[in-house]
């Protein structure tokens, strides 16, 4: 059964990432920020989510880690989507790498800047 999108109205099928939320601390004296983790039996998981049901759970435990650790935290939404590479299971270059290693924005070899 079709799924109706939320914001648009529009029916799709599937899931397609649209949006990324991101749970920030602010380290002012540097003048810096990262994304918040939690620290598993698997290793650091950081809260970043591309729904709202896992945003929502999220926000529970930043807030209990923002009084935890009396740090501020942000919750930050990204809506830009953009490929930049893709990386294929069975594309292999010369050097035997999977993928490629130019930048997205990098003429392939033989091919002029800009065109």
């Amino acid at each position: 059964m079709p799924i109706t999108g939320e914001d648009k109205g529009e029916q799709y099928r599937g899931f397609r990432i649209s949006e990324l939320w991101a749970f920030v601390t602010i380290d002012a004296q540097y003048d810096d920020e990262g994304i918040i983790g939690t620290l598993t039996r698997t290793g650091w998981v950081p809260l970043i989510a591309s729904d709202r049901v896992a945003r929502d759970q999220m926000e529970i435990f930043a807030a209990q880690l923002a009084k935890e650790q009396n740090q501020t935290i942000q919750l930050i939404k990204f809506s830009n989507r953009e490929l930049i590479k893709e990386f294929k299971p069975n594309a292999e270059d010369s050097a035997g790498h999977h993928g490629s290693d130019r930048p997205s924005d990098s003429p392939a070899p033989g091919e002029k800047e800009g065109g």
